[in-house]
């Protein structure tokens, strides 16, 4: 439909024609409400691809998304498609909820099933709190994290330790590297754990066990060392970096003369 009133050049126009026009505009959008809000329920789309999305759809919040199209399908039922195929996808809600921002790297395939939230501040009834994506890692490098230093970890601990070894013997310079990830308590993509050692030498002498992150070179230097005297027990609770690259998520430990038992739990970690 055209504006109320149309003008050109040289025509003077009355205040009231002006004020109809911007009238009819702005309920083009919406309805007005009081002398500066506009009341509406439609969404808005925009930006470059017209892939940015504005949207107050659901009832109990509302979303700015980046080519993340948000489509009602009935019955409170939302689904995200992409609105340019090979992108990725992030959106930022705001509502009864909290706050939280969804994302994706992926690219392609269903959009809908790879949009997870990967940090969120949570208002509850009960505790309030904030949620961080297990597999995400804060830094103190904006890019790619190449040294343990770029990582700002947080300590998670364990509800109840997770025995790795009970009353095990290790026999002199026997080693052993192990994926931390699948003792089902520690995620893949933490940087460190928190372990507690027990370990008791045999009759032949002082014995230590000396642990590392896996791939890295063995030497006293760079080892944490538990050892005991003969036939008497030492014990270590001690925080140990995992190793990177291939060897990510691993430990690597030695031993250094004959150990008759060990006992080795992990406390924690850190993400």
């Amino acid at each position: 439909m055209p504006l109320p009133y149309a003008f050109i050049a040289g025509d003077v126009a009355r205040s009231s024609e002006v004020n109809a026009n911007f009238n009819y505009l702005l309920n083009v959008l919406g309805d007005l409400v009081g002398p500066d809000r506009i009341s509406t329920l439609k969404e808005f789309l925009m930006g470059n691809n017209s892939q940015v999305l504005f949207s107050a759809t659901s009832q109990h919040y509302f979303q700015l998304g980046w080519n993340a199209d948000y489509n009602h399908l009935g019955g409170g039922i939302f689904k995200y498609v992409r609105f340019v195929a090979n992108k990725n996808a992030t959106a930022l809600r705001i509502g009864k909820d909290g706050a939280e921002f969804i994302q994706t790297s992926a690219t392609s395939g269903d959009l809908d099933k790879q949009m997870n939230t990967t940090w969120a501040l949570r208002a509850t009834s009960g505790d309030d709190y904030m949620f961080f994506d297990p597999t995400w890692s804060m830094q103190t490098k904006d890019g790619t994290a190449t040294l343990l230093e770029h990582y700002r970890l947080t300590y998670v601990p364990l509800q109840t330790p997770k025995a790795v070894y009970t009353n095990t013997a290790f026999a002199d310079k026997e080693s052993y590297t192990a994926d931390v990830s699948t003792y089902s308590v520690v995620p893949r993509n933490a940087k460190m754990v928190k372990i507690s050692v027990r370990i008791q030498s045999g009759s032949g002498g002082r014995s230590e066990i000396r642990w590392y992150p896996a791939g890295v070179t063995r030497s006293i230097n760079n080892a944490i060392i538990v050892a005991a005297a003969a036939n008497e027990v030492g014990a270590q609770s001690f925080d140990l970096a995992l190793g990177t690259g291939a060897n990510k998520s691993k430990w690597t430990h030695e031993a250094v003369g004959a150990i008759a038992s060990t006992y080795v739990s992990i406390l924690g970690y850190w993400i």
